[in-house]
Parts: structure tokens; C-alpha cells; sequence
């Protein structure tokens, strides 16, 4: 299992929220920017930042969500079937 990075809150929500809404895909594609940014009534910019900060934090190149939801169910943030929240 990856080590558990300290995130802050806004990035634990874009985690939880990329989880949420990739489990609830039909087609296991990421959500676009603007679909998370919506879910968490911020913008646009602030999830890009989440992500890249978050993106750093587990060791995963920037702009890869797909690779990012594996670190973050690999580090127990999520689980496979799409269980959410900090653990």
C-alpha cells in the first residue's frame, strides 16, 4: 500500500469528490475539471491546483487523473468499489 500523504482539505474534497464521481461513471473515465469544480462549488482553477498538489503528493505525473485514482485507492483514500472518505 502507498504511504498516506498529508493533504489538505481542499485537496482531501477534490479526492473524494474524483472518487465519487469516477464510481459513479459508466465508463471509468475520469470527470472533466469543470464536473468536480461543480460538485464542490469552487472553481475551476482551484481544482487544477488540488490536483496538482495532489497529484505530486502521490507520486503521479501531473495531469494523469486516471493514474492519480489508482494512487489514491492504492493509499486506502478510496476503496475499489468506490467507497469514499479519509481513512
Amino acid at each position: 500500500m502507498t504511504p498516506m500523504p498529508e493533504l489538505t482539505q481542499g485537496e482531501q474534497a477534490v479526492v473524494r469528490t474524483l472518487c465519487r464521481l469516477v464510481r459513479d461513471r459508466d465508463d471509468g473515465d475520469p470527470p472533466r475539471l469543470q464536473e468536480i469544480a461543480d460538485q464542490l462549488f469552487v472553481g475551476k482553477a482551484a481544482v487544477i491546483r488540488h490536483l496538482i498538489n495532489n497529484c505530486q503528493k502521490f507520486g503521479v505525473p501531473t495531469n494523469d487523473r486516471r493514474t492519480l485514482v489508482q494512487a489514491i485507492v492504492d493509499a486506502g483514500w478510496c476503496d475499489p468499489d468506490g467507497g469514499v472518505g479519509v481513512a
